[in-house]
């Protein structure tokens, strides 16, 4: 069985990445059944040789790839022969296989894979677009209401408002609204009111040039400070999370020469914002393309186990900050 999930979307993506993942993890030999691929240094033999291997005391197996059907679809006759090779791949996974394709971008519906995925009993094709208007609206009060008290309109609106919309931190901020009202009543204005600050961008912001530095103490310095600012830590990792997503997309658009103004749209912000995009672009130069990306992948993995009491907030916050730290490369500026 394989699955395609694209589009700009990236909390759903990873909502679902996540409930993929638990399925097999649950499994008698957990995380061995489990293999993350980066689609832009492995073949399609080495992603379909991951799929036949037999899953080790279980009967499934997942493997994960990352952004490699974007990367099949840019031409050449060695693309074009991996794809097909990867097609007739596709027909023949043993039962065991779950393979997983993640694309940041959203894939054309000509897509080969895609169209495969329509058509085969055992493809699944999944695209999740950016949620807009009324229907971001419904999806804050259906998680609302997943979390127990459900919220009023108005305090949706003005809790969108407040987060700009961006679905990570919405689903924190809901967390922490629907404790703050002890789950007996629906979220209303005064409690978004008072428990939901402005971001705090620029503090945030350094929080992560300090990561991208590798200063470590300086790092854990900035989160205990804003933990005792009273700063929850879904929250605080919702934003590191919108920061290095702007962080990702910078960096691929000035490489491929997109100008200032169209990246700043791409990103949520104005396009006349050009001394936050110098800061942006220069933040994004102290990090690898990479390391971004397996960052997001390491905040998606943190968001899960806080919320389903694997690991303390604060505790796990720290961690991926010293992790990070420690991972990254010297800047190149």
């Amino acid at each position: 069985m394989f699955y395609v999930l694209h589009g700009d979307e990236e909390y759903l993506k990873a909502e679902r990445v996540a409930d993929l993942r638990s399925r097999v993890a649950s499994d008698a030999a957990g995380g061995l059944n489990v293999s993350e691929l980066d689609g832009r240094s492995t073949t399609v033999v080495e992603v379909l040789n991951a799929s036949r291997a037999m899953p080790f005391l279980a009967e499934r197996r997942l493997v994960i790839v990352y952004g490699l059907l974007e990367q099949l679809a840019k031409g050449g006759q060695s693309r074009a022969d991996e794809l097909q090779s990867l097609l007739e791949g596709l027909e023949t996974l043993p039962d065991s296989a779950r393979l997983l394709f993640v694309e940041d971008t959203t894939l054309s519906a000509k897509h080969p894979v895609v169209k495969l995925a329509g058509q085969s009993e055992t493809g699944h094709e999944l695209a999740y677009g950016e949620l807009e208007g009324a229907k971001l609206e419904a999806w804050v009060t259906s998680r609302a209401q997943s979390k127990g008290p459900g919220i009023t309109r108005s305090a949706a609106r003005l809790l969108i408002r407040d987060t700009r919309g961006d679905l990570r931190q919405l689903d924190s901020w809901l967390e922490v609204l629907a404790a703050s009202v002890g789950y007996r009543r629906p979220i209303d204005d005064e409690a978004v009111r008072e428990h939901v600050p402005v971001a705090r961008e620029a503090e945030i912001f350094d929080l992560v040039d300090s990561i991208g530095l590798r200063q470590t103490d300086r790092a854990l310095e900035q989160v205990r400070i804003l933990l005792d600012e009273g700063r929850h830590p879904l929250q605080m990792l919702a934003m590191i999370a919108r920061q290095v997503r702007m962080l990702v997309t910078v960096s691929e658009q000035s490489r491929r020469r997109v100008a200032p103004a169209d990246i700043l749209r791409q990103v949520g912000l104005r396009p006349t914002y050009t001394g936050l995009y110098r800061k942006l672009h220069q933040q994004s130069r102290r990090f690898r393309l990479a390391e971004l990306e397996q960052l997001q992948r390491e905040i998606v993995a943190l968001d899960y186990a806080i919320k389903t009491g694997q690991v303390e907030p604060e505790v796990g916050l720290e961690t991926l900050v010293v992790r990070a730290c420690a991972k990254l490369v010297s800047p190149s500026l």
